[in-house]
């Protein structure tokens, strides 16, 4: 018999199987401490997820006093990106925009986001200009993608005063929850969310892919608006196909 432990994020599992034991095994045994699926659930052994369920403890080397880690899955990967202005480019310079912006992580597990939300830098304490974008793995946050070519936004402003970073960095983070976790009815309709810090206001966007899909939008919107608790701030929406037209009016307003 091989004897380890399963390290998760609040607890360990103490486990003892044999050594023809299967990682599948060890995920459905897991999966009753957890009270989830083991199928939202991977096992992690030095840094590296046993992808493979079917082989056994021997095959992946798992010996007595080892110990795996074991995380929670998301329906989706999501992807971060940032940019800042350049501080060694003189003011009013032209900036290229696809060359500024980075791709900072991409992750798919509950750990690995809050390992990077916990060491991520408050939005309300960026630099002025400075923008986060996280979207769908695969979706690049640019109107030219084309899962957004089709899409428009729901934009909410916030002030920056004190209790309007504050709000900020809660609205920020809530709506980050609430995609991730697939707590939006539309979540498919979801692309991603930034965050945009300037002079006079700062903003919050959700993208969404289909701009002409008033139900699906006013849907999004709606959940938007009450469940970040933004009551008292009036939202628009605009496809970006019109964003760039001096005085277009938004398709929805709440």
């Amino acid at each position: 018999m091989i004897k380890f432990q399963i390290q998760g994020s609040n607890n360990i599992t103490k486990v003892e199987l044999g050594p023809d034991s299967t990682i599948k095994e060890v995920l459905e045994l897991v999966s009753k401490d957890y009270k989830v699926s083991d199928s939202r659930l991977i096992i992690i052994k030095d840094g590296t997820e046993l992808t493979n369920e079917e082989n056994t403890l021997s095959s992946y080397n798992i010996k007595s006093g080892d110990t795996l880690a074991v995380k929670h899955k998301l329906h989706r990967r999501w992807t971060l990106w940032y940019d800042t202005p350049n501080p060694n480019k003189r003011p009013g310079a032209t900036t290229n925009w696809h060359e500024n912006i980075k791709q900072v992580v991409t992750f798919g597990t509950v750990e690995d986001f809050w390992g990077l939300f916990n060491n991520l830098m408050s939005p309300s304490k960026l630099r002025e200009r400075s923008n986060y974008y996280l979207f769908k793995e695969g979706i690049m946050p640019a109107w030219e993608d084309p899962q957004n070519g089709k899409g428009g936004s729901w934009v909410v402003h916030f002030t920056t005063s004190a209790s309007g970073k504050n709000t900020l960095d809660e609205t920020w983070l809530y709506t980050i929850l609430e995609m991730i976790g697939e707590g939006f009815e539309n979540a498919d309709e979801i692309c991603g969310t930034i965050i945009s810090v300037r002079k006079s206001h700062n903003r919050i966007s959700l993208w969404t892919k289909t701009a002409e899909d008033a139900e699906a939008q006013k849907s999004i919107g709606k959940h938007f608006k009450e469940g970040m608790n933004l009551i008292r701030y009036k939202m628009s929406f605009t496809s970006h196909a019109s964003a760039t037209q001096r005085g277009a009016k938004p398709l929805y307003e709440l």
